[in-house]
């Protein structure tokens, strides 16, 4: 099966870069390629895309908004800084994955690696969840190529977000 958008046509499809399933409703990775959301959308039912880049870049970046339009995905952003992350925004993550449940629906989670900002939302999500604890969240950051040494406070704000959010 061949897929237009704009005036380019996907036949080649395959899971992008850093993907990892995190439960029967979310994924996560890094930046999609185009032909990698047509991938998700094909092969895992994506319904929706939650986008945590702040930049994109107009002479390598394509309009993920525009192409999960066509695909018939709600397209979600919430433009994170790495080192300032805000509860107000995890808060509007875990809504919007509550309504993707709702719907039975399936979600993709990614920034630019799909590791410091990925897996600051999927750590509070998994825990808070209950699919995974807090040390085993933490190892899972670091094996998805969590830049510890750049941003050494982030597991600890995602732990203090987890605390304030479970009140």
């Amino acid at each position: 099966m061949a897929i237009r958008f704009s005036s380019v046509t996907f036949t080649g499809y395959h899971k992008p870069d850093n993907y990892k399933r995190i439960d029967k409703n979310v994924v996560r990775s890094a930046q999609p390629q185009a032909e990698e959301i047509v991938w998700l959308k094909k092969h895992r039912n994506i319904t929706d895309i939650i986008n945590f880049r702040t930049l994109t870049v107009p002479a390598t970046d394509f309009n993920e908004e525009k192409l999960a339009d066509a695909l018939n995905i709600k397209y979600h952003s919430i433009p994170t800084e790495t080192k300032k992350p805000k509860i107000e925004d995890v808060k509007h993550f875990l809504n919007i994955i509550d309504d993707v449940k709702k719907r039975d629906g399936k979600v993709l989670i990614h920034c630019r690696a799909g590791a410091d900002r990925t897996g600051f939302y999927a750590f509070i999500y998994k825990v808070l969840n209950g699919l995974d604890n807090m040390k085993n969240a933490e190892k899972e950051m670091l094996e998805m190529g969590y830049h510890k040494d750049r941003y050494p406070f982030l597991q600890e704000m995602a732990k203090d977000f987890i605390k304030v959010l479970k009140k």
